[in-house]
């Protein structure tokens, strides 16, 4: 894992928690492929800034105040695992969550060509093909 690579994943998250969309779309590359996580309400594959656009509305509709928190990073080449938590509250309900999460970034040219996003922190790993 690169340092750069994983400067530029910190930036990812900058930019997520900022909801500073200009600097997000210029980290992902336009065709990425994010994969939601297995346990979502509506699993499967999003395609581009537009599926990722989508991808934000589905979760500004459930929560507020989200907040993706790394802990820490692993990696080898162009993969980075980012593992931590993603909190946030209800809207609507109010109630507060603080879930875990092994988000895997892959990256090429400077920017994420794809992503992953787990519950379970061992299968984000293990989908890089990393273990503890």
């Amino acid at each position: 894992m690169s340092q750069e690579n994983v400067e530029l994943i910190r930036e990812v998250y900058e930019a997520i928690n900022a909801r500073d969309e200009e600097a997000l779309w210029r980290l992902l590359d336009p065709a990425i492929v994010w994969v939601q996580n297995p346990n979502a309400p509506d699993p499967g594959a999003l395609h581009g800034h537009d599926g990722v656009r989508q991808l934000g509305a589905m979760i500004d509709d459930a929560m507020e105040d989200v907040r993706l928190e790394v802990d820490r990073y692993v990696g080898e080449g162009e993969i980075v695992v980012a593992l931590g938590h993603m909190r946030a509250r209800g809207r609507g309900s109010g109630v507060e969550i603080r879930q875990p999460r092994g988000w895997v970034w892959w990256v090429r040219d400077g920017r994420v060509v794809r992503h992953a996003t787990f519950d379970d922190q061992t299968v984000a790993l293990e989908a890089a093909g990393l273990s503890e």
